[in-house]
Formats: structure tokens, sequence, C-alpha cells
């Protein structure tokens, strides 16, 4: 909903959000989700 506002308002924080994803994605995938 609001992702587009943040990524023009706080492209480092987006950056930073993105990075905790990744690892949350490849923490899940280890988990084997």
């Amino acid at each position: 909903m609001g992702w587009a506002v943040m990524r023009f308002e706080n492209p480092l924080v987006m950056g930073r959000l993105a990075e905790v994803l990744e690892s949350v994605w490849a923490y899940a995938r280890t988990i084997g989700r």
C-alpha cells in the first residue's frame, strides 16, 4: 500500500528493508518453507 510513498520518501530506508527482506527470505528457504 504505502511502499511507493516510502520508496520515494526514503530510498535509503527502502534499501534497508529490501536487505532485511532478502535475509528473512533466505532464512525461510533454509528452514525449508
